[in-house]
């Protein structure tokens, strides 16, 4: 398997963040990823696609700036993975 790791600048709650996203082994659509908050802590979760279509975050306790960005996230990962 390729290893896919890929750095993304996303606007979220009204602020530019740099996202890391390294794909996980597996489930085609399956991202493990990290973003720095304003504060300095390290916030890390996954995002995983649905049979829906729709993307979701899986952490424990999450900011909800980063709950209310998963679709915004959600198509960073899906435009980066359509590269890949």
């Amino acid at each position: 398997m390729t290893n896919i790791a890929f750095t993304k600048i996303i606007r979220v709650a009204e602020h530019s963040l740099e996202f890391n996203f390294r794909k996980l082994p597996g489930d085609y659509q399956n991202y493990h990823a990290d973003v720095t908050d304003l504060k300095g802590n390290r916030i890390q979760f996954s995002m995983y696609l649905d049979a829906h279509g729709r993307w979701h975050t899986t952490g424990t306790l999450l900011p909800m700036w980063i709950s209310d960005a998963e679709n915004i996230i959600g198509e960073a990962i899906q435009g980066e993975a359509s590269i890949a």
